[in-house]
């Protein structure tokens, strides 16, 4: 057969797949702003940075992809002087899509690299060494008790914003309204199936 011919061509070295037949890995999920209004304060960045870390993990569990490793950025204006722009990467003990953990870590490199004074335009944040759930191999020395207790608290968290509506449970107050680092309105595409202040005009 076609099944059984591909498959000792495959074991003598011989690859029969079609260049469109492999998916390349997801190599990073990126979640970035810039802000309504310079960004000043800690608290203020803590909440911005929240915010973009849960859509850039449902994203990643949309995809049901893990990541290992995150990364945190904020930035001045170029047109201020001076321009700061900081960058720091925090590596995870094990690949995972756990909510809570990596916005734990993304509040830890935000700290790292925050420096007071400072007017900050822009801020983001980067998951990065994706890999595919169903390809994870789980360190054997890991937690995996707690592991499990993880997954289920985040699985209910799903369920019940599944179930209410989006950000009805969230971390802290960054899905609160009118925060001082909401994003520049200006370059927001318009809303025209939610809003109605945005539908279209004919004249």
């Amino acid at each position: 057969s076609i099944v059984t011919e591909r498959t000792v061509l495959e074991l003598q070295g011989v690859s029969c797949l079609a260049i469109e037949d492999v998916v390349p890995d997801k190599k990073q999920i990126i979640s970035s702003r810039s802000f309504g209004a310079p960004v000043t304060e800690l608290d203020d960045l803590r909440e911005a940075i929240t915010l973009f870390m849960l859509r850039a993990v449902d994203r990643l569990r949309s995809q049901k992809l893990l990541c290992a490793t995150i990364g945190v950025t904020i930035k001045t204006s170029r047109f201020e002087q001076p321009y700061y722009n900081s960058h720091i990467t925090v590596t995870l003990s094990h690949a995972t899509d756990d909510r809570l953990l990596l916005v734990k870590s993304a509040m830890y490199g935000l700290e790292q690299i925050f420096k007071s004074g400072q007017r900050y335009k822009k801020a983001g944040v980067m998951l990065l060494n994706i890999v595919p759930e169903a390809r994870f191999i789980p360190d054997l020395l890991a937690d995996q008790e707690q592991i499990n207790e993880r997954k289920l608290l985040t699985f209910t968290l799903d369920e019940i914003n599944k179930k209410f509506g989006k950000d009805t449970i969230a971390i802290g107050s960054c899905t609160f309204k009118n925060r001082n680092w909401t994003m520049t309105q200006a370059n927001k595409s318009p809303s025209y199936l939610t809003s109605w202040k945005d539908l279209l005009k004919i004249y």
